[in-house]
């Protein structure tokens, strides 16, 4: 696999043949590289950490991945563009704190998908078509830290046990326990551009530390009372 690297994405990337793995963490992208298209054959992309926002293009990039097998974009904010169509071999989908507010279209076609870690975002509602089309893959999806609403909790009651709710984090909404996505729009108002990718880096390194969760969640309930 590749990790990291220091050079242009488009010179590194092109350095290499018959890729199946590419770790991006914390790479300052903005959006999916198009050198990566010269690699369709890769079975695991990680973009973890980026400022990434998911436009039209960086869509249909992701989408030719037809081998891809897991993808993780956890701590970008994603935007809600994200559409899994054409990922039918896609087994983990890691979409974790980025901001999303619906689950992404194109999940009921994840027939092989073994994982979805959806937790930490603004998920409010889940139409009960959406729970029994993709009844399956809805017991391998993990929502903690979700605001649902009191009715999509009850459309989850009628369709799955209390155990597979509970594992799937349907029962309770903790207010406080949300963690928060980026330091751009809550906590370095009228940071300089050229300061940001470097904060945001921080920031992502701390969200990524074993047991941090707790921590933003201090973080959160102290600017909820400023």
């Amino acid at each position: 696999g590749v990790q990291t690297c220091a050079l242009p994405i488009y010179s590194f990337l092109g350095q290499f043949s018959n890729l199946r793995e590419v770790y991006l963490k914390g790479n300052e992208l903005t959006s999916v590289p198009e050198a990566l298209t010269a690699h369709l054959e890769l079975e695991q992309l990680s973009l973890r950490g980026n400022p990434l926002y998911l436009d039209q293009a960086s869509v249909v990039r992701l989408q030719r991945f037809s081998h891809l097998r897991a993808l993780n974009l956890n701590y970008c904010p994603i935007g809600p563009r994200l559409d899994l169509s054409g990922m039918r071999r896609l087994v983990r989908l890691n979409i974790r704190a980025t901001g999303i507010v619906a689950l992404p279209a194109g999940l009921v076609d994840c027939v092989h998908l073994g994982s979805l870690d959806a937790r930490n975002n603004q998920i409010v509602d889940i139409p009960e078509a959406t729970f029994i089309d993709a009844r399956a893959i809805f017991r391998r999806i993990q929502l903690h830290d979700n605001p649902l609403s009191e009715q999509t909790r009850q459309r989850a009651q009628r369709i799955f046990s209390d155990e597979a709710r509970q594992t799937m984090g349907l029962t309770h909404y903790r207010a406080h326990g949300q963690v928060s996505l980026s330091p751009f729009s809550s906590w370095l108002p009228g940071l300089p551009a050229e300061n940001r990718s470097a904060r945001f880096a921080v920031w992502n390194d701390l969200l990524a530390e074993q047991g941090s969760a707790d921590f933003f969640r201090v973080l959160e309930i102290g600017r909820a009372h400023v």
